[in-house]
């Protein structure tokens, strides 16, 4: 088949495109080149009142054989008076109907083939009173619909890769990866900002600054006007963003609004408006959430799972564990963590649950004393060392841990 400035030439005794009355013109060029099954002249519809509805004659295309082998046959089809059922949710369709097509209500949708039968009307009826969906032009740049729409609701899709991470110290990490955006697809590298372009958005005095950086940051919040230093012992909230464009090695950082204790850090979100860079080019990727001053996250989140659910890791299994620092406050001190699937090389990480201990009284003492922890794995246990802020500390907190 040769297309040459939107006319379709093919071979007259093609056996996939017959010559028919309805699309082709006698020289064997495409009258009517649609290439999708659908309404291209949509019909007038008009309530009647009653619950009964009155629609006109429209122009359809639509598929000879069920598998929509071939270009589709334009037809026009008249219209009528239909009556759908009470309380039943109806659909109006064109239907092929062996070479005759005719407008029908139909109440089950798995007969809506989309080739040999195609969606005209949805609706249901509540006595006289009709609520109606129509699908449209189905049949007219039915692609460009289909981009338009996942453009719009889903501006950038992950198909691999993109997990969020850290190295010593504070340095972001992100993970080489494919980002669609509608039928364009990029391929990022992997992202490191000690090396890589990496900058904080901030508002100063009510306007997005972009400041350079090589570390997330875990002293401040942004209240919308200006960023303000976090109280001890309050938690920062760094939310990721990388820039899909395979050229560029780039990531951008947005404060949260709040000065958080650890349970309003695991329900933050970014804020509504973003700037315009990051809005137009970047993804959000992840979250870190990291106590004031600390050297390492207390919590870092993936974008790409259940959206930053208040537990730490990245898609791993996760387990509740409960520690006791006993009847004397302390500052520090060890725990060993049962558990038989790890190993000596086992990475284990580790986050505080807000989740109330045994014997404890309220349900979040963590907005008082915070918990820096690190994990390593051993053969059937974890090692666990735990550092109160401020501290001191006694009783039980719980924990959450995933090992990889």
């Amino acid at each position: 088949m040769k297309v040459t400035h939107s006319t379709v030439v093919v071979v007259p005794d093609d056996p996939d495109y017959p010559v028919g009355t309805n699309e082709w013109n006698a020289d064997h060029t495409l009258a009517d080149p649609y290439l999708s099954n659908g309404a291209v002249v949509e019909p007038t519809y008009t309530d009647n009142g009653n619950g009964t509805f009155t629609v006109g004659s429209g122009d359809y295309t639509l598929s000879d054989n069920v598998a929509g082998v071939g270009l589709p046959n334009k037809y026009v089809i008249a219209g009528g008076l239909f009556s759908p059922g009470d309380s039943v949710t109806s659909y109006l369709v064109a239907d092929y109907n062996g070479g005759a097509p005719v407008l029908s209500l139909v109440t089950n949708v798995n007969v809506i083939t989309e080739t040999t039968v195609i969606p005209v009307r949805t609706m249901f009826r509540q006595g006289n009173e009709l609520t109606t969906l129509s699908w449209d032009k189905l049949g007219v740049a039915l692609s460009n619909k289909i981009h338009q729409s996942i453009v719009k609701t889903e501006r950038f899709r992950r198909q691999s890769g993109l997990s969020l991470d850290e190295a010593a110290t504070r340095t972001v990490l992100i993970e080489a990866g494919v980002i669609w955006y509608g039928a364009t697809s990029q391929t990022l590298s992997a992202f490191n900002s000690s090396t890589d372009t990496f900058t904080l958005y901030a508002h100063v005095a009510g306007v997005w600054t972009e400041f350079p950086a090589t570390q997330y940051n875990n002293t401040q919040y942004d209240n919308g006007t200006d960023l303000v230093a976090l109280l001890p012992p309050r938690y920062a909230v760094n939310f990721v963003y990388r820039t899909v464009d395979a050229g560029v090695s780039r990531a951008h950082i947005i404060l949260g609004r709040g000065d958080y204790n650890l349970t309003d850090a695991q329900k933050a979100v970014p804020p509504a408006s973003l700037p315009a860079e990051i809005s137009a080019t970047c993804v959000l990727v992840g979250r870190i959430i990291v106590l004031k001053s600390a050297a390492t996250a207390t919590q870092i989140d993936t974008a790409f799972a259940t959206p930053f659910s208040a537990t730490p890791g990245s898609g791993a299994t996760l387990f509740d564990a409960e520690i006791d620092f006993g009847t004397k406050p302390v500052y520090a001190k060890s725990f060993t963590i049962v558990d038989t699937s790890v190993s000596v090389a086992s990475k284990v990480r580790v986050s505080p649950s807000s989740s109330t201990a045994t014997g404890r009284v309220g349900n979040d003492d963590m907005e008082w004393d915070g918990l820096l922890m690190s994990a390593s794995g051993n053969a059937g246990s974890i090692n666990l060392n735990v550092v109160a802020v401020p501290g001191p500390v006694v009783g039980k907190r719980k924990i959450y841990y995933s090992v990889g």
